[in-house]
């Protein structure tokens, strides 16, 4: 008996922490809203909980502006094929994206051009994501 509770109590701090773990992103980022910049490519990291893209956007008149793009994480980049090398320092890429609410120089990835054309799309890592990110903005809006 103490074995079992042992192993529900702790099967529900897994499961609960899981919940925690996964989180939308329209607190952050306007979903009803979409960026699009060019740049070259500072870093890339594929980690968890959100691989992150420092992208160098020259802006008009020169002034360069590093641009933050957040990804899902690792795992679920990595079971569509991306790798450490997908964005190297150096490409000259497209990305658009959602902004965040307050304008700052940072985006929720949507997709992608790379120097070689070939293009890669959150809805080909989950194709629930816009689904969720609308049902979730929807409720938002109705407690507004």
């Amino acid at each position: 008996m103490k074995a079992k509770l042992i192993a529900t109590t702790a099967a529900m701090l897994l499961y609960a922490g899981s919940i925690h773990a996964h989180h939308s992103t329209t607190p952050v980022y306007d979903t009803t809203r979409t960026v699009t910049k060019t740049g070259v490519v500072a870093q890339f990291r594929l980690v968890n909980p959100h691989a992150t893209l420092k992208l160098e956007v020259a802006e008009e008149g020169g002034n360069v502006v590093p641009w933050i793009v957040e990804f899902d994480g690792r795992v679920n980049l990595t079971r569509f094929g991306w790798n450490d090398d997908t964005l190297k320092p150096g490409d000259r890429i497209t990305v658009m994206g959602n902004p965040t609410h307050s304008n700052s120089p940072r985006m929720f990835f949507i997709e992608l051009e790379r120097p070689d054309g070939t293009q890669l799309r959150r809805a080909m890592i989950d194709p629930t994501v816009g689904a969720l990110e609308e049902a979730r903005r929807q409720r938002a809006e109705q407690k507004h």
